[in-house]
């Protein structure tokens, strides 16, 4: 139970924004100094015209354009398309009980698997895997439950027997290993999956991290038996994702 608890709350945990009022301290003042800093202000209104008229999407003179600028302008997938995907799949109505999960976990995944930077790895796949049993677990229709799970991962356009696989792989790997191998693992040490998954991540700038990461990382942690309660675990993961990788 409490690595159920300890997954829903890194799984639903988000920042709260109100997006329906705003401060009316400061209001003018930030909006004088926007139009003071706009480049059409500027004492060479010729040249920022000129900036801005030359721009051309993914053609920056910076990094992270010359690594995905060749992106620019490629069509992607909607959210709405993704959940049409995954409702024509399955062909049943979901359980209401389930429906707004499962309409998050499709959104969720289609956002995390458009963007440029992501990367699929086995801790993903564990996290994801993870978080999908326990989500479906109690089903009112174990069959269901199990299409669910494959209509959803086919609509993001994953191969369900690949992410169980890496799944259960690194599940197996970690079998009687401690949190300090973990640690390890995770700093590059050795040549495990593990320590591959963290060079890469380290070797990359535009390293982009998922919830699905963070929930494979709550399971190796059962895995490892650390105590899964939040004042533990929370400690335990800021270690490995703020220190080690």
């Amino acid at each position: 139970m409490k690595f159920s608890r300890t997954i829903f709350a890194l799984f639903t945990a988000t920042a709260s924004v109100n997006a329906f009022t705003t401060s009316s301290n400061n209001v003018g003042v930030r909006s004088t100094t926007a139009v003071a800093s706009t480049p059409f202000f500027t004492s060479d209104i010729q040249s920022a015209l000129d900036k801005e008229v030359s721009y051309q999407p993914g053609k920056a003179d910076t990094e992270f354009a010359k690594k995905y600028g060749h992106l620019a302008g490629a069509q992607v997938r909607t959210v709405g398309e993704a959940f049409t995907q995954f409702t024509d799949k399955l062909g049943t109505p979901v359980n209401a009980l389930y429906k707004g999960m499962c309409t998050d976990l499709v959104g969720s995944l289609h956002l995390v698997m458009v963007n440029a930077r992501f990367q699929r790895d086995a801790v993903f796949s564990l996290g994801l895997v993870s978080a999908l049993d326990l989500v479906l677990k109690n089903y009112p229709e174990a069959e269901t439950g199990a299409r669910i799970k494959s209509a959803m991962l086919e609509s993001v356009g994953l191969d369900e027997a690949v992410v169980n696989a890496e799944a259960a792989a690194l599940e197996a790997w970690a079998q009687g290993k401690t949190k300090e191998d973990i640690a390890s693992a995770l700093k590059g040490e050795g040549d495990s999956q593990l320590a591959a998954i963290a060079k890469a991540a380290k070797g990359d700038q535009w390293w982009m991290y998922s919830r699905f990461f963070g929930v494979g990382l709550v399971r190796i942690m059962e895995i490892v038996g650390v105590e899964m309660d939040m004042s533990v675990a929370y400690d335990v993961m800021e270690n490995w994702m703020g220190k080690c990788m």
